[in-house]
């Protein structure tokens, strides 16, 4: 008989290969096999040999020791999807919050991509509002054509500027804060008929 390999158990406790099976490891083998017996023939192990039986014990450990890892792991999953379903929730009373507060909030949402609308949201709140501060009708076709140009035009100008400004930090020697982003030229212009009317 060789010398006793070490193995870890599932409580995280280094024990011998030739360490009995706890209560724990034992109600595995019988969910998972029915006995030692069945779960050692799996293997092509003999029960009467005791270096098998190590064999068995460290086999064993190692599966339980991975089972238990999966289940770790399943169990993160599933509080990033419930963080995910509990994020979409908020949302969708969010929304109906806006519909119950202005009924033409998201009226023209279909016209935006999904991006589109991420934006306004991050900008405006919701798409309606967008529309409206640029002087534009949720309820005309051709103007919320106008509104998605808008947006995509806004979108562009500010990736242009984060470009720019991560150029322009790269190229710094000092360690400043980056500089805001100058507005897109829709908003200047929008901004100029407010002071204008004012």
């Amino acid at each position: 008989m060789g010398t006793a390999k070490q193995s870890t158990s599932t409580n995280g406790v280094t024990v011998s290969d030739a360490t009995p099976y706890s209560p724990a490891e034992k109600a595995w083998l019988k969910v998972s096999y029915g006995n030692e017996y069945e779960f050692l023939l799996t293997y092509g192990l003999k029960i009467y040999d005791e270096e098998h039986r190590e064999e068995g014990r460290r086999i064993a450990r190692a599966m339980i020791e991975e089972e238990a890892a999966d289940d770790s792991d399943e169990q993160c999953n599933e509080r990033d999807e419930e963080q995910e379903e509990e994020e979409d929730d908020e949302k969708e009373r969010r929304l109906f919050a806006d519909f119950k507060a202005d009924p033409d909030s998201h009226v023209a949402d279909h016209h935006f991509s999904a991006a589109e609308l991420h934006w306004i949201e991050t900008n405006y709140y919701h798409s309606h509002h967008f529309l409206f501060m640029h002087g534009l009708e949720f309820d005309n076709d051709d103007e919320c054509k106008e509104g998605v140009a808008t947006v995509r035009g806004c979108m562009k100008d500010e990736r242009r500027a984060a470009r720019a400004n991560r150029r322009s930090d790269r190229a710094a020697t000092s360690a400043s804060s980056p500089s805001a982003s100058p507005p897109c030229a829709e908003c200047r212009l929008y901004r100029a008929r407010l002071a204008a009317r004012g």
